[in-house]
């Protein structure tokens, strides 16, 4: 397919210090209790980040499609301002104190889906529970288990795949390569140097990681770092060389000037071709 007749896909998430979270006590993990109200609003996630405003005081629940890991990575989000509770894919949330939108994600274990929210509070507003609809649970529950590992990977699980394998903790990775839509995900070489150029214009160290392979596409982690002593920003769309069909970046989609906390990032490309020949291919879409 042409890269011109694609839509190009950008994520980025915010960078810091993880939340710890709380089991809630009054359930058993893992016994299958729907706990979604039966009023609760549905929303259909479709790669657009889900708003989510608490009342100040008050608790609003957040479900989801099955258990769940919940992740902030924003400094400013502390223990003072919000108390979350995870238990069997709902996430309960108090806020403690008015904020500002801030940047979580959550993974969804059974099937590594990831869904992120821009959580605020506010004084007021509505308390009504949120049900999320994924298009993975949607489409597994009419596809049948043994037809997993036989469907055709997208933009979306490419991604998702190999964020998971450069971060998550090593008890979700090994849910994740037992579960049959990811036994063809394989490593592929990348053929190429130490470092690369990859960023038209700042003079940014590219350092390609590892590469995956599933069907007809490829997935490759590159590290960014900013040798430079001022701040950074790029066009993910006009300042990238290469062909990229797709791509993601994690913790941040800037970087800051060297030697201070965020002067790399990860950016994750997906591909029709092997990263070498991706990465001297002339881009169509441009």
């Amino acid at each position: 397919m042409k890269a011109k007749k694609v839509r190009k896909l950008c994520l980025g998430v915010a960078v810091g210090l993880s939340l710890a979270i709380s089991a809630y006590a009054d359930i058993t993990p893992g016994t299958g209790i729907n706990l979604t109200p039966a009023s609760a609003e549905h929303v259909v996630w479709q790669g657009t980040p889900i708003s989510f405003a608490v009342p100040v005081g008050e608790e609003r629940l957040i479900s989801f499609p099955g258990d769940v890991e919940f992740k902030n990575l924003d400094p400013s989000l502390t223990s003072d301002k919000v108390s979350i509770s995870n238990n069997n894919g709902t996430l309960y949330i108090r806020a403690l104190q008015p904020f500002d939108p801030i940047r979580t994600y959550v993974a969804i274990k059974s099937t590594g889906q990831i869904v992120y929210l821009d959580l605020s509070a506010q004084n007021g507003g509505d308390d009504t529970a949120v049900s999320v609809v994924t298009t993975l649970s949607t489409s597994n529950s009419a596809t049948p288990a043994s037809n997993a590992a036989t469907a055709a990977p997208t933009y979306i699980t490419m991604l998702q795949y190999a964020v998971a394998e450069m971060y998550w903790p090593e008890r979700l990775l090994t849910q994740l390569n037992q579960d049959p839509s990811n036994f063809d995900f394989a490593r592929t070489p990348m053929y190429t140097t130490h470092s690369v150029h990859l960023i038209m214009g700042n003079n940014i160290l590219a350092l390609p990681e590892v590469s995956w392979r599933n069907g007809d596409l490829f997935v490759t982690a590159v590290l960014l770092m900013n040798p430079n002593k001022q701040a950074v920003s790029f066009d993910p769309f006009q300042d990238f060389v290469g062909n990229w069909e797709a791509k993601a970046f994690y913790p941040t989609t800037y970087l800051s000037p060297q030697g201070t906390a965020n002067d790399r990032t990860m950016v994750f490309l997906v591909s029709s071709q092997p990263f070498n020949s991706a990465l001297i291919a002339a881009p169509d879409y441009r």
